[in-house]
């Protein structure tokens, strides 16, 4: 026989063989047909020495263990632990595991505990493990700073230059904290995310000046703004302010002064209140932005002008999505709502020779789209109250994708509410379905919402949006249809934070 051939035959079976003994390590005392015992018997078990959890960056993480000897399987939890002193079962809690992994579901910006502890085997006689063997696990990415509290946040950061760095940085404010902002903070071409905690929210007041400035990824997430004292006598006052040097933020070769911003720029879980000028503006200057988001916001304006503001002659967001927020005004204003130039998404990519070099295209329902406009589970009161709700040349039929589905509209967009989001143009492949428009004393007269597939025309009756007091306001409806669809922001609905 060839010698090389029976050395491979007798590698492949040692191999074989170890497989096997790895295996029954870890079911050792619960399989009865085992071949192979382990030989600790009539022991007090330990956990496990070495307990890891990874990532598998499809909405899963696996935790994993080393095996214990003599052990009848593992008694597994996993918890969310954004509250310390409140652990939430993620999965079963107390699971048996007849092996040395499982597989559990994770969210973003969360913190975790994996617990893994040995139990017992009657058949060797030991007994189990007295307490878990633990490892926290976080989707947070990693801090780059921590502000103390009572910081002036314009000031922290004069002092504490951001660092030169490729990779999206992070500044977390402390749990619970006051802090104020009194001037401009200023990331440049970095990709930020700035954040406070999820349960207790730190809060933020702004001074006249205060505004963040980027050309680049900005996520502003669990923290809340008062933002009365800004200034509002100028576009630059802008909660979030495209910079006039977007030297960082990528030029195209084929068109000079037109910038890209690929990175999103999100508002998440954070009440910005009083804002005086705009949410986001371009600031004169040609950028496209591919995503901006705002996700469980409550944000509220004294509206004075446009809120989402591109008027640059090429700029515009390829990507908006409003999810789960409410928003409103003080005062009613005929501004509009969105306003981007005359160009758009299918514009910027005709002119790369029908490439689409910077990714701008997403799915929607299985289809690809140069832009979208998402609005979904949202309530909006008195915005751009005899203004328009958008208005937007750039957006054509075939290149983008509408989604504008169970929401409250109450006296908001002059009474023009789905024409003018679908830029009068009942050809734009679009989802409308199930929201709900109420202006002055009666169901809205927008033709626009003959395009909803379900409509509910009656009255919201939204419980005291006007109180005095900015955050005592309660958006919740008392229409029994809106209650029973369950339409708009969810916080205001029966049972909405568990959901």
């Amino acid at each position: 026989m060839n010698k090389h051939l029976f050395s491979r035959r007798k590698m492949y079976g040692l191999s074989f063989v170890a497989a096997i003994l790895l295996f029954s390590g870890c079911t050792i005392g619960y399989n009865e047909d085992a071949t192979w015992t382990s030989n600790v018997r009539n022991a007090q078990l330990e956990s496990p020495t070495e307990v890891i959890v990874a990532n598998n960056n499809d909405g899963t993480a696996t935790i994993r263990w080393k095996v214990v000897e003599g052990a009848g399987g593992y008694e597994v939890s996993f918890y969310n632990v954004d509250d310390p002193e409140q652990r939430v079962p993620v999965g079963e809690e107390n699971e048996f595991i007849d092996g040395c992994s499982v597989t559990r579901n994770i969210g973003d910006d969360t913190k975790y505990l994996a617990c893994v502890r040995a139990l017992g085997s009657t058949q060797l006689n030991n007994t189990e493990a007295k307490v878990p063997a633990e490892k926290d696990f976080t989707t947070l990415i990693e801090t780059t700073g921590t502000i103390p509290v009572g910081t002036d946040i314009a000031e922290y950061f004069k002092t504490n230059p951001l660092p030169d760095s490729a990779t999206e940085l992070a500044y977390d404010l402390v749990a619970g904290g006051t802090y104020t902002m009194n001037d401009v903070v200023d990331f440049g071409a970095h990709s930020v995310t700035f954040r406070g905690d999820k349960v207790s929210h730190p809060k933020v007041t702004f001074g006249e000046s205060a505004r963040f400035v980027t050309c680049a990824g900005l996520k502003i997430k669990f923290i809340d703004f008062d933002c009365n004292a800004a200034s509002s006598g100028s576009s630059s006052n802008s909660f979030i302010l495209l910079s006039n040097d977007p030297s960082g933020a990528g030029l195209t070769a084929s068109t000079p002064g037109q910038f890209v911003i690929t990175d999103p720029i999100m508002i998440q879980s954070c009440e910005v209140r009083g804002i005086n000028r705009h949410l986001i503006y371009c600031n004169s200057t040609s950028y496209c932005v591919k995503q901006f988001t705002v996700n469980d916001c409550i944000l509220g304006f004294n509206q004075s002008n446009i809120i989402i503001h591109m008027n640059s002659s090429n700029a515009f967001i390829a990507h908006m999505m409003f999810q789960n927020s409410t928003l409103y005004s003080t005062v009613q204003s005929n501004q509009r709502f969105i306003h981007f130039s005359s160009r758009g998404p299918h514009w910027f990519i005709n002119q790369t020779s029908g490439s689409d070099i910077y990714g701008l295209s997403t799915m929607y329902n299985g289809v690809s789209y140069r832009g979208g406009v998402n609005i979904q589970n949202c309530t909006f009161y008195n915005i751009a109250y005899t203004g328009q709700m958008a208005n937007y040349g750039g957006i054509l039929q075939n290149t983008t994708y509408m989604s504008i589905t169970n929401n409250i509209f109450v006296n908001t967009g002059n009474n023009e509410l789905i024409r003018r989001i679908t830029n009068n143009n009942n050809s734009i492949p679009k989802l409308v379905n199930r929201n709900s428009g109420w202006y002055g004393d009666s169901y809205t007269t927008d033709a626009g919402m003959s395009y909803d597939a379900n409509p509910i025309i009656t009255n919201p009756n939204l419980t005291d949006p006007t109180n005095a007091v900015e955050t005592e306001r309660d958006f919740t409806p008392r229409g029994a249809e809106h209650l029973s669809a369950r339409i708009g922001d969810p916080r205001w609905l029966p049972g909405g934070d568990e959901e």
